[in-house]
């Protein structure tokens, strides 16, 4: 059967750990605009997460689920500050600028980050507010994303803002920021942002 834990506050890795999940059965799920999982800078440095799905399980159980009116926007599902390793691991119905977001930026003076090298591998992205993944900053570069599906987004699919770029392999995305989806409707328009 189904397993599932249900978080009030954000989960702060602060270590290196590894979670591994049974698949899609394996469910973590948080209340309604609260974060997910936050990674730390240094102290976290290679975390991994597999088999698991960080959401909700439906849209009519909502955890930041696109059909709120109510949702924030650093309201992610994993906020990685270090090098972090997924796979197999499915992102939905998160609010925030996206499901996965990677800020690098290791010379910030009060809030250092660094997810350069990190590895996102088979994982999904599906029915998030804004975007999939969400990657950003001068040190979010030669990151691996392997052969993910990204779909009904209201942003993209895959959003990279990085300095130096990253490396997708066999990637799928389709009808992301698609005003045609219901639940997207008066969210995107045809020919404009987010």
């Amino acid at each position: 059967g189904a397993t599932f834990y249900q978080f009030a506050s954000t989960v702060i890795i602060d270590n290196i750990i590894t979670i591994f999940g049974e698949g899609e059965e394996s469910k973590l799920r948080w209340n309604q605009n609260v974060p997910g999982i936050v990674t730390n800078y240094v102290t976290s440095r290679r975390t991994s997460i597999h088999d698991i799905r960080i959401g909700t399980s439906s849209a009519s159980s909502p955890s930041g689920s696109p059909l709120g009116s109510n949702w924030n926007v650093a309201q992610y599902g994993i906020e990685a500050r270090d090098i972090i390793y997924l796979n197999n691991v499915t992102f939905a119905y998160w609010a925030g600028l996206g499901a996965l977001y990677m800020y690098g930026d290791a010379t910030h003076p009060t809030n250092p980050t660094n997810v350069n090298n990190s590895i996102i591998s088979y994982c999904t992205f599906a029915q998030n507010r804004v975007h999939g993944l969400y990657l950003q900053g001068p040190d979010a570069n030669a990151v691996e994303v392997i052969k993910i599906d990204s779909v009904a987004n209201g942003g993209a699919g895959v959003r990279d803002k990085s300095f130096l770029g990253n490396h997708y392999l066999h990637g799928h995305s389709a009808s992301n920021g698609s005003p045609e989806i219901s639940w997207q409707r008066g969210l995107v328009k045809v020919g404009t942002d987010v």
